[in-house]
């Protein structure tokens, strides 16, 4: 997702009620029950399902065991690479180990690792592999890669197989580098897969708390090295806030607020969008949505049909003024008004892919720039308003890139050693390279 730490501290600081958005606050050193007692329904233990972030598993002992010194061309050595993932082996599954003893018993476990992502991040992957050879070396399509996967696989078998021939039945799930979408995007799918269980997640990413509120299941564990985040804390910090109580609607109500909220954040930027501009800081956005949504509580950002994901231009409108200065005279030529359109589009497509666990449009990219001042953007959106008060937006689209054509298309040249063909240099050559 790539969130700046800054819009994660600002959601869980709304969220909290409070300047301190401590970890401590949402954490909880018991399980968490659905209502209406016991674990499950009519008190019956619930299912436990483990899900693992592969790559946070890797990045941290890969960056150890690269020499200082070393070059890209002789890390991408067969005999380098090998001699590597030998390290970086004993690393991970020693962390398996340590996870799986931890949380005995469960039902499942899925193991995800990043696979070929969306075009709207390859700009954001360049500048990364090009920066970073231990980032280039844990991409999709390496050799490296390849061979952690296998070691993983070989790891599953030996432990589990073991374990059912004991009579205990253990489902393991592995989506590794080669199935496209990113790893939380990938566990996103997988909870929504597996519902009314107790989900336990295992990553490194501070910023995927805010992808566990566009989730609907509510029994979710987020855990890191330091701490464990429920987002049953913060589910009921939310329905406090905006008084939302038991009945037929609320969930549907609660889902809604806070998909706009995740729709807010993401408008400050990630690994996918450039942020728009705004006249105030995130947390005051935030205070400012919950106003309007008690004036409006008919109104929602996001509005989610099949096949399709809409904004309301109206209501995002409310919201984002603040000050008096955007005048309706503001003149606004076509040309300006279609680039905000196609960066409300991009914002759509994220949100969507959120909300779905699923990236259906592989080819949707980013490049769209927002208007340099928020009162251009306001007064775009109220000609768009005009002709659609809701912009639809259909999540249906092109299918993802191979790993090889994604390595290709975020690598260095030089590290490949070989000549690209034409058709690959076509499906990459319009992928801009920001100089730095």
């Amino acid at each position: 997702m790539g969130l700046p730490r800054s819009t994660v501290t600002s959601v869980l600081s709304f969220i909290l009620g409070t300047n301190d958005a401590s970890m401590n606050m949402i954490a909880s050193k018991k399980q968490p029950q659905l209502e209406g007692g016991g674990d499950g329904a009519g008190g019956a233990t619930m299912e436990t399902v483990i899900y693992i972030d592969g790559n946070s598993l890797i990045y941290h002992k890969l960056q150890d065991v690269i020499p200082v010194d070393a070059t890209a061309s002789t890390l991408f050595a067969e005999k380098s690479v090998l001699k590597i993932v030998e390290q970086v082996k004993d690393s991970v599954i020693g962390q398996l180990n340590h996870i799986y003893l931890e949380n005995r018993p469960f039902s499942k476990i899925v193991l995800v690792f990043d696979g070929p992502c969306p075009f709207a991040k390859n700009q954001e992957q360049r500048k990364r592999r090009f920066a970073n050879v231990s980032s280039l070396m844990a991409s999709p399509g390496t050799f490296f890669m390849f061979k952690i996967c296998q070691e993983i696989y070989k790891w599953a078998d030996d432990v589990f197989y073991s374990h059912a021939t004991k009579g205990v039945d253990i489902k393991v799930e592995f989506s590794d580098c080669f199935v496209p979408g990113e790893g939380e995007i990938k566990i996103l799918e997988a909870i929504r897969n597996n519902p009314n269980c107790r989900h336990v997640v295992y990553t490194k990413d501070s910023d995927f708390v805010l992808l566990l509120l566009t989730s609907c299941e509510e029994n979710i564990i987020l855990v890191n090295d330091y701490q464990k985040i429920e987002k049953i804390i913060l589910v009921k910090r939310v329905r406090d806030q905006f008084g939302l109580f038991d009945n037929q609607q609320y969930k549907e109500k609660l889902n809604s607020i806070l998909l706009d909220m995740v729709f807010l954040s993401i408008s400050f930027g990630n690994d996918y969008l450039k942020p728009m501009s705004h006249e105030q800081k995130l947390l005051n956005l935030l205070l400012r949505y919950k106003k309007k949504k008690q004036k409006y509580p008919e109104k929602s950002l996001v509005h989610i049909e099949k096949n399709t994901i809409g904004l309301d231009l109206e209501f995002f409108t409310k919201i984002l003024i603040k000050s008096k200065d955007v005048q309706p005279s503001m003149k606004r030529s076509e040309e300006e008004t279609l680039l905000t359109l196609n960066y409300l589009k991009s914002l759509l497509w994220c949100i969507g892919t959120y909300e779905s666990g699923v990236c259906r449009n592989y080819s949707q990219f980013s490049h769209c720039t927002p208007p340099v001042l928020l009162s251009q953007m306001i007064q775009d959106m109220r000609i768009l308003a005009k002709r659609d008060k809701i912009l639809m937006l259909p999540t249906i689209g092109d299918s993802s890139l191979l790993p090889v054509t994604f390595l290709m298309s975020i690598m260095p040249f030089t590290v490949s050693n070989c000549r690209v063909s034409e058709s690959l240099f076509k499906a990459i050559k319009f992928l801009p390279i920001e100089n730095n």
